[in-house]
């Protein structure tokens, strides 16, 4: 009895370093589906109202990474008062958070959309919900761009605009580059569409 609890005891910590390897696959992979799924929202809402549809990227206070700044997870669609003509912004859905461990990476290479300097003619926006929005969102910083009526984006259409989803808790290479595993999300301005891409 003895020599099979060892012998269990032994494959148990041989196999959970795979473990947690493929619960963070698959955390990453569930993760980047919702944003993708997120983004054909907002572009399928923006062309059915013919109205202007924000996607806007929020930080995270509660969560940090390694260098100890607010990581971006939170995702909400909104239909700004300006536009509609509302009292106030309208949410299309809840405001979503990516899986525990996901972020979007906040470094401009690999996330130009949280980098509004990459462009001077139409880039991304930032600023801080109001406090009339959902609780998950109030007074967050974040970063938007914005869905118009005929299904594209309202942005530099010279840039390459792309998010990249990786796990908070993995180490980049000291070189500076990419972290093991990611998946970049690119967007085609024209049509408002995303592809996605995990090495």
């Amino acid at each position: 009895m003895l020599v099979v609890l060892a012998i269990l005891t032994l494959l148990a910590v041989v196999a959970l370093p795979a473990l947690k390897g493929t619960l963070s696959s698959v955390n990453l992979k569930s993760s980047a589906n919702v944003v993708l799924a997120q983004i054909d929202l907002a572009r399928q809402t923006a062309n059915s109202r013919n109205l202007a549809v924000d996607f806007r990227i929020y930080q995270d206070p509660a969560q940090k990474d390694a260098q100890g700044n607010p990581v971006y997870r939170l995702i909400a669609l909104v239909i700004p008062a300006s536009v509609s003509g509302a009292a106030a912004d309208e949410c299309v859905d809840q405001p979503m958070a990516l899986q525990s461990d996901i972020i979007i990476d906040a470094d401009p290479a690999y996330s130009s959309l949280l980098n509004p300097s990459v462009s001077t003619t139409l880039p991304p926006i930032t600023g801080i919900e109001r406090a009339s929005a959902p609780y998950q969102v109030q007074n967050k910083s974040y970063v938007k761009f914005t869905f118009l009526p005929n299904g594209s984006l309202n942005l530099d259409g010279n840039v390459l605009w792309c998010l990249t989803l990786l796990n908070r808790n993995q180490a980049r290479p000291t070189n500076g580059g990419p972290a093991a595993n990611f998946i970049t999300l690119v967007l085609d301005v024209p049509t408002g569409r995303a592809r996605s891409y995990q090495p």
